[in-house]
């Protein structure tokens, strides 16, 4: 009885013990993938032609290298944006959005890039994207000789991690965060609960810190059937932030990657245009 309790017991032990082997190996590879996981766009091959488009625009990183965003001029400017780019794309797959967005809002609009995304010569993280955000904001700024105040920043998805770190640096007051989370690692959190992902993330893109003391305009826009950033964590951001001019805009039923209309384009639009200090919220049919 007593040999069999201890054979028992061996086996159980050397179970755990692969157990613990293998969540450990898992937490490693993480760990090690974390920026292929995060940053899928840096990873895909981009075409010659993508830095050489009619639309391409030289600025300067702030380490003095040179990045290449898409320049969308309106020929009857009205506003200008910075749009910034989400993490499973890059910039000059982004040309026909600008081209919406410039359309339809009479703007000038630059499709901002990332150190790292149409290059090898850098591992893409939080600290690199914000920093090229901040650069593309100042490049646009001196361009057109405006003021902070007179460009809308617009993020997308994991762009509006880097949008939400321009805001927290420079004196903006229209702010749009398009399908976008409360921190990357809120997300990453939720899709992995086995995991501690806000202990071993080192890219956490914390929008909720970012956003504590802006007050500017904002305009959140998020679908209930968002696969990749879930709604909860989007509408947690939105009530999280203090500002008293903020404006929520629920699709229904819209996934992370459809295309947005111009109707709701234009809806963003008047909301940011709006002279009323308020906090309104919308439900739409996209």
């Amino acid at each position: 009885m007593t040999k069999q309790l201890s054979g028992w017991k061996r086996r159980l032990f050397v179970a755990l013990r692969a157990a613990v082997v293998a969540y450990l190996v898992i937490l490693l590879a993480m760990v090690l993938l974390e920026p292929r996981l995060l940053f899928p766009g840096a990873y895909r091959e981009v075409t010659p032609a993508a830095t050489s488009l009619p639309t391409a625009w030289s600025y300067t990183a702030a380490d003095g290298s040179e990045i290449v965003g898409q320049l969308i001029e309106h020929p009857d400017a009205e506003r200008t944006v910075l749009f910034l780019h989400g993490n499973a794309t890059y910039a000059s797959r982004q040309v026909a959005w600008a081209e919406q967005i410039s359309r339809l809002w009479k703007a000038n609009v630059l499709a901002a890039e990332y150190r790292g995304f149409v290059d090898d010569q850098l591992t893409p993280g939080e600290a690199n994207l914000t920093a090229d955000a901040i650069s593309a904001f100042d490049a646009l700024q001196k361009h057109y000789g405006l003021n902070p105040q007179d460009i809308i920043v617009y993020g997308r998805s994991l762009g509006g991690g880097c949008a939400a770190a321009v805001a927290a640096e420079r004196e903006i007051k229209h702010l749009v965060l398009d399908r976008t989370f409360d921190s990357a690692a809120n997300v990453g959190a939720r899709r992995y609960p086995f995991i501690p992902v806000h202990l071993l993330m080192r890219n956490p893109f914390d929008s909720m810190e970012r956003l504590q003391s802006y007050d500017g305009t904002l305009v959140q826009v998020h679908g209930t059937n968002d696969s990749i950033v879930p709604y909860p964590n989007g509408r947690h951001l939105f009530e999280t932030l203090t500002t008293v001019d903020k404006y929520f805009i629920r699709l229904e039923p819209f996934d992370h990657l459809d295309p947005m209309s111009d109707k709701t384009l234009m809806d963003i639009l008047g909301y940011l245009s709006s002279q009323d200090e308020t906090s309104a919220e919308l439900s739409l049919t996209d």
